[in-house]
């Protein structure tokens, strides 16, 4: 198991390019549980009367004689009605975060509904199989943002007949509408493509779109490109270790709510330390960086003092001195550790007094 790196995480998360996806797993609990099991239990109840002959997977077929608006109406009635409200909380703490993009492999309308009890302005749209359907769209869909943030759901809406994934003729116009007419649109895919996190919460790993959406995007040649982090109410160990080898895929762990809750956690406790960070002083930034003894943060305060040191002679040869004199220490080998140690802490006395120095002329001046 690959560790999260919390604080890449955080930055491409702000950034955009951390991507979430979420499956309809998120409202199963357990294998015999599982949400397109109890869909496909509630078909197979009205199947005589509908006209359809119901598979395990929720998938069916139309018979001769069918009742196509029936059965539609029978799906959208079982959305918005027979999921569980288990994923109230989960749907909470994804509106808090600062996403782009999220990608919903649900034809509910949850998600999207919790970013309305939250206030959080957002944007909505789906994928649409029925090029008739995708030609009255009048308006582009909007790029998601951090401020609004775009839900796009893969597999069409529960409102609208057409745009839904349910039998064989279906998949075909699906597979049709994103290979041979190239209906997903173009700032949507470029999201995709130039994500370098993807972070899946209940997504099916036997399912053929989950593994139609990671050959689409040739997720399993570009290893070394994105992370994908999965989180699931269970982790199939045949299915783990194929998305493992094929798609580098990690598992993080098997507790949905309790992952997004710490990724909650983790954001606000980022934004909390950034705040800190940006009412600090630019004097006390330097301090700070000057303290670690590091490298980087010390080649860092240099470059960010110099223009400060133009207006002064003085100033100016201190900080050119005190340069040298680092990079000497970087060059030499000593002979012990306190001998190091001594020339270490002597140039970081001069740097803080340095840097106390340029307050004192600046506020002065």
């Amino acid at each position: 198991m690959e560790a999260l790196n919390w604080d890449i995480l955080l930055h491409e998360l702000e950034s955009g390019k951390c991507i979430l996806c979420v499956g309809p797993d998120v409202f199963s609990q357990s294998e015999e549980d599982r949400i397109e099991k109890k869909l496909a239990q509630n078909l197979r109840l009205q199947s005589d009367a509908l006209g359809i002959r119901v598979y395990d997977d929720g998938w069916f077929h139309y018979l001769k004689d069918h009742d196509e608006l029936g059965t539609w109406f029978t799906i959208r009635n079982f959305y918005e009605q027979q999921l569980p409200n288990t994923t109230q909380s989960l749907f909470a703490d994804i509106a808090s975060l600062p996403l782009h993009l999220i990608l919903n492999f649900s034809p509910d309308y949850r998600l999207r509904d919790a970013f309305k009890a939250a206030g959080k302005p957002h944007e909505f749209a789906c994928l649409y199989k029925n090029p008739e359907t995708d030609k009255s769209r009048l308006t582009e869909i909007a790029e998601g943002i951090q401020d609004k943030p775009l839900i796009f759901n893969m597999l069409g809406e529960i409102e609208d007949k057409d745009s839904l994934v349910m039998t064989f003729d279906d998949f075909f116009s699906y597979m049709a509408a994103i290979f041979e007419y190239k209906r997903m649109p173009q700032h949507v895919k470029l999201k995709i493509q130039n994500a370098t996190h993807f972070i899946f919460l209940g997504m099916p790993l036997d399912k053929w779109y989950f593994h139609l959406f990671m050959r689409v995007l040739n997720m399993h040649r570009a290893r070394g490109k994105s992370k994908r982090f999965a989180a699931s109410y269970t982790v199939d160990v045949g299915n783990a270790t194929f998305c493992e080898e094929q798609y580098t895929l990690t598992f993080v762990q098997d507790n949905i709510l309790a992952f997004t809750s710490l990724l909650k956690l983790k954001w606000q406790a980022y934004q909390t330390a950034k705040s800190e960070v940006e009412t600090l002083t630019v004097y006390d930034q330097w301090r700070n960086f000057v303290k670690t003894g590091e490298d980087t943060a010390l080649q860092k305060v240099f470059k960010d003092i110099k223009p400060h040191t133009a207006k002064d002679s003085s100033i100016q040869k201190a900080h050119l001195l005190l340069e040298m004199q680092w990079n000497g220490f970087r060059a030499t080998t000593f002979e012990t550790e306190m001998s190091k140690n001594a020339m270490k802490t002597q140039i970081i006395k001069g740097i803080l007094g340095l840097i106390e120095e340029i307050g004192h002329w600046e506020n002065n001046s």
